[in-house]
């Protein structure tokens, strides 16, 4: 599981006027943001109802997400000030543990 320093909380949220950068992947969406007030970088993973319905499945893709970002996301939470909200484009069941750590790869690569 990822360490608590380097996940969002509800003040350290991007906000809704700050200006965001996109990127897509196969069964992710990321929205990034750069910020001078933190000294790590900062992710949170955030699951609709409409993507899984019941709690349960959205606790589980969640620490899904999470524990590839603690495996493959060195690259990523070096970097300093960095705001990373990601969000599922698919349902549970068609979301694979590989798609997701593909999508993370390519992410960290396209940063460099």
């Amino acid at each position: 599981m990822l360490p608590r320093e380097h996940k969002l909380n509800r003040v350290t949220f991007p906000k809704y006027k700050e200006p965001k950068k996109n990127w897509t992947g196969i069964s992710l969406r990321i929205q990034y943001t750069y910020s001078n007030s933190a000294e790590v970088a900062l992710c949170a993973v955030v699951v609709p109802k409409k993507i899984c319905a019941l709690a349960v499945g959205r606790n589980k893709l969640k620490r899904t997400i999470f524990q590839k970002i603690e495996q493959y996301g060195e690259g990523l939470l070096q970097k300093k000030g960095m705001k990373v909200v990601i969000f599922p484009l698919k349902k549970e069941e068609v979301i694979s543990p590989l798609s997701i750590e593909k999508d993370i790869q390519d992410f960290i690569f396209q940063l460099r």
